[in-house]
């Protein structure tokens, strides 16, 4: 093929002037008064374009001129060069855009080159009529549209009229002749050898085609409705003739209205040297002149997404928006870097039945089809290409190419060549891939999982959107995850605050309160008792013995308060050893990775590990402790055999005055417990507000949440509008109420409470189910109602729990408190949900979604099977369109109206010989070759084509 790559922007010129341009001539020319060719061609010759329309008014002199220098080698860097005849129609238009007078029409007639020079002058120039002279009472005189006739015209002029004297006869008989566009098109649509070979183009240079109030209205609208094109670079006229503003009806009207929908197409109209080539809108404008240098100048190119070639100029009858563009530099959009731009593929041989020809492909940055017929390498080609990258390298896929051949080792190698020259090769085995980029690959099969009735296509959705590039690096994701964050930390808050709640709630229980100053009351009364025993037997006693029994109990005291304190010291240090142990390895570690993210970030600054030096002393500490402990209990027992010695008086003051002690400390405790159960009645009542208003706090959260994906939404679907066109992604907050009623009725006591609906009208829990309702559609104002009803429900259920061992009431905090609010994406498609669509039509869906997300290479691998037809055309279609202006995708697929209406830059036709080799060929749609394969291959291929090209015609 010519043009392997397929469709690709290239810059036309389809109306240059000749030097043999009959009229308005300011060629250099030779001093015998000849032309300067050589001048011409090389102006052409230093010019990058792709396609010429070589220009005369009536005549295709340059045109033939121009074939014999392109024979003698001349012109190699102008793919295509075609005859573009300019006719004066006997047509005259009273609406001038220039506000002069009337004048008459001019009309382009462009031929394909496969037309030959001698059909166009013998068969269509030479059979129309131009007016030549009128006689009183009978017909009118014409002529024969010839060089001759015309110079004959010319001359009778001059001899008739005295001004005319001294001008050139054949210039003077062109700018008098006029020709009929009538017989025009008779004479091209009589004859069979011109059919599809020539499109007639309107030129807007004279006439305003947006004004249609003149007394011309209906002479124009025909020429308008028989133009195939319209030579204009007015960017208002450009967006009329397609329908859109300002013709305010609308592409429906205006196709009933002129037939077809019309590309518009530009050309330098070249009369000198210096204009050839440069399209300048400003030619005209007396302060301004077309030099050499163009920087001043408005240039308007005419680029055209086709092959050089006059069937791929045809294209913009089917394609009359998208495949041309009236601008100063090349039309292609930005891509990414790691557009694939090659892939070579080494021949080799897989087993006896398989083999693959050595392929080299260069890749359009397009719409990339790949068809063929079955077992024919369509999945083997793109199965090369995704198992270069990280996330198909040594797939399970059983439907991948490269695992079912994986164990014959074949050696099979891919390179593929990128946008910005990289290059990437492998062996097909090998487990490297491409470290610098990523593809987005949806592998044959793949969508089944996603679109099946057990899947959850809205979850789905939401991993799509969240995986995107654009949503990965912006700042709604940072803040969603933020509150996502806050979210969770409140849940955990709730969580503890409740577990404190119910620990303060056993802690202060009427019985254990009662107790409490029960215990107090009695220490009292048995503190008075021994007071009392101890005044009494003091009476028995000198004041010697009284002496002695108070120093034994003290002694004896000090050293049960030394053990006391030595087993306090002795759980500090072990509990200071053990934090010692477990706690410094984890903060050091979050340090270690703090000062590596200082460093990445060049932020010059670190901080010190954590150590303590001191941490063999405390051990040391610790055992000289143990020992301690040791000596007090034995000093306390050697102190109480000390007193068991002295007579049974000072045994019993001692042993009394050692129970005072110890019932003063235990009234001591006693009292302290009282006060802080008062307190923690107080502070009771404090974490109940606490945890009210953390509850509001999540609720309020889930609601910012809800709001920030929204936002996300909003940045995932900008400027993709066309391609998630009718479809509606939003966030609603979720309440679950199945779940909420089923961890009530696990909690309490069924026969003591009405838990659902179906219970009786008093079900206790259908005020909250209501409230938690309006909040998650939104009315905030109802968040401080739900957190007032749970509260009302906390203290009223609290004692209506199942009596079980298993379940308290911190289980029951723990199901009243619960999140029940959940932020969840919703699709729509025409405001039905899609869970509700077909399989096709869910199918259909999900691919578009694929479509938006990033601007990154994507590959679909058949999956025709699963697409709704209808769909296709009404949706997918479209979707792919707009997609391939920023992305490029590879699509295999056997769908004729997904090749063929998605308009596809490039196609690639898989095939497998007799003797198991497969092969690729690869061109444009219009390339004949492949467009005739293409009909064989693809499933309704030539409706396909019928379609496109009816698309914008009535």
């Amino acid at each position: 093929m010519e043009y392997p790559r397929g469709s690709e922007w290239r810059k036309w010129d389809l109306h240059v002037h000749s030097p043999l341009s009959i009229l308005a001539n300011k060629y250099p020319k030779l001093a015998n008064g000849e032309p300067d060719w050589n001048k011409f061609l090389k102006k052409l010759e230093g010019l990058d374009l792709a396609a010429v329309g070589i220009t005369d008014y009536f005549s295709i002199e340059g045109y033939k001129k121009i074939l014999e220098f392109r024979k003698a080698g001349r012109l190699k860097n102008i793919s295509l060069v075609l005859p573009n005849i300019e006719f004066r129609l006997n047509s005259v238009i009273s609406s001038r855009k220039d506000g002069t007078d009337p004048r008459r029409l001019n009309y382009h007639v462009i031929f394909s080159d496969e037309v030959s020079p001698q059909d166009i002058e013998e068969h269509f120039l030479h059979d129309l009529h131009f007016y030549y002279e009128g006689n009183p009472q009978s017909k009118d005189e014409s002529r024969k549209l010839k060089l001759s006739n015309l110079t004959v015209l010319g001359k009778q002029l001059i001899s008739q009229h005295a001004l005319f004297k001294g001008r050139n006869p054949l210039e003077l008989g062109a700018s008098n002749a006029v020709v009929s566009h009538e017989e025009i098109t008779e004479l091209l649509s009589g004859d069979s050898r011109f059919k599809g070979k020539y499109l007639l183009v309107l030129p807007e240079e004279l006439s305003n085609l947006i004004d249609w109030n003149g007394q011309d209205h209906l002479m124009r609208k025909g020429l308008l409705q028989k133009s195939d094109m319209v030579f204009s670079s007015n960017p208002k006229t450009i967006q009329w003739c397609l329908g859109k503003q300002p013709y305010k009806e609308g592409e429906k009207k205006f196709k009933e209205e002129f037939k077809t929908l019309k590309s518009c197409i530009h050309g330098s109209d070249s009369h000198c040297i210096d204009e050839v080539g440069v399209p300048c809108a400003k030619r005209g404008v007396s302060t301004h002149k077309c030099g050499e240098k163009t920087d001043a100048c408005d240039l308007r190119f005419c680029w055209v997404e086709a092959d050089p070639t006059f069937e791929g100029l045809k294209q913009l009858l089917y394609e009359p928006e998208d495949r041309v563009s009236i601008q100063p530099g090349c039309p292609i959009p930005p891509r990414s870097n790691l557009t694939i731009d090659q892939i070579k593929i080494t021949e080799s041989k897989i087993n006896d039945e398989l083999s693959i020809a050595k392929t080299d492909i260069n890749l359009n940055p397009g719409l990339v089809a790949v068809a063929g017929g079955k077992g024919t390498g369509k999945t083997a080609f793109v199965d090369q290409i995704a198992n270069c990258y990280i996330d198909r390298v040594n797939s399970g896929d059983e439907n991948s190419f490269i695992k079912r051949i994986s164990d014959q080792n074949p050696d099979l190698k891919t390179e593929l060549t990128f946008k910005d020259k990289t290059t990437f090769s492998k062996k097909a085995t090998d487990l490297s891939f491409f470290e610098e980029g990523q593809i987005a690959y949806i592998a044959q099969g793949e969508l089944e999982q996603y679109i099946g009735e057990k899947s959850d296509l809205d979850e789905y959705v939401n991993d799509l959107i969240f995986q995107s590039p654009k949503i990965q690096n912006s700042v709604e994701k940072y803040e969603f995850s933020k509150i996502q964050t806050k979210i969770g930390d409140l849940k955990q808050k709730i969580l503890q605050k409740s577990q404190s709640i119910e620990s303060t709630e056993q802690a202060t229980k009427t019985e254990i309160v009662e107790k409490a100053k029960v215990k107090e009351k009695q220490l009292k009364v048995g503190l008075k008792d021994i007071n009392q025993r101890i005044a009494e037997l003091e009476k028995s006693l000198n004041s010697k013995k009284v002496k002695i029994a108070k120093g034994k109990q003290e002694a004896i005291a000090n050293l049960k308060n030394r053990r006391d304190l030595l087993i306090k010291l002795k759980e500090e240090l072990t509990q200071a050893i053990a934090f010692i142990d477990q706690e410094f390895p984890t903060f050091n570690s979050y340090i270690s990775s703090i000062n590596q993210l200082l460093k990445k970030l060049k932020v010059p600054e670190s901080f010190p590990d954590l150590a303590y030096a001191d941490k063999d002393k405390l051990q040391e500490k610790l055992d000289y402790i143990e020992q301690e402990i040791n000596k007090a209990i034995e000093n306390i027992g050697k102190a109480q055999k000390d007193i068991d010695q002295f007579e049974a008086g000072i045994r019993s003051h001692t042993s009394l005055l050692d129970k005072k002690r110890e019932t003063e400390i235990a009234l001591n405790k006693a009292e302290e417990e009282n006060k802080n159960l008062k307190k923690k009645k107080k502070e009771l009542a404090s974490e109940i507000k606490e945890r009210k208003e953390l509850f509001t706090q999540m609720v309020t959260a889930f609601l910012e949440l809800k709001k920030k994906y929204d936002e996300i939404i909003s940045l995932f679907s900008v400027d993709k509008a066309q391609v998630l066109s009718d479809l509606d992604f939003v966030a609603e907050v979720n309440f679950n109420s199945k779940q909420l009623l089923k961890n009530a009725e696990d909690v309490v006591d069924n026969r003591k409470v009405m838990v659902r609906p179906e219970d009786g009208d008093t079900w206790v829990f259908k005020g909250l189910v209501g409230f938690y309702k309006a909040v998650a559609a939104g009315d905030e104002t109802k968040v401080n109602v739900l957190v007032d009803e749970l509260e009302h429900l906390s203290n009223d259920l609290k004692g209506k729990i199942k009596t079980s061992s298993v379940i308290s009431v911190g289980d029951f905090y723990k199901f009243l408190y619960d999140s029940y609010l959940t932020v969840i994406p919703v699709v729509k498609y025409k405001n039905t949900s899609v869970n509700k669509l077909s399989l096709g039509q869910k199918a259909t869906v999900l691919i578009k979604i694929y479509l938006a997300e990033g601007d990154k290479p994507i590959i679909i691998d058949s999956h025709d099977d699963h697409l709704d037809n209808e769909f296709i055309m009404d949706e997918l279609i479209g979707s792919i369109r707009e997609a391939k202006k920023y992305r490029q995708i590879i699509l295999v697929s056997n769908n004729g109206n997904v090749v063929i209406n998605s308009d596809a830059e490039q196609v690639i036709l898989a095939n497998r010989d007799s003797n198991g080799k497969i092969s690729y060929i690869s061109g444009s749609i219009e390339e004949p070759k492949i467009r005739n394969r293409a009909v064989k291959v693809l499933e309704g291929g030539s409706e396909a084509f019928k379609k496109r090209q009816q698309k914008y015609r009535i």
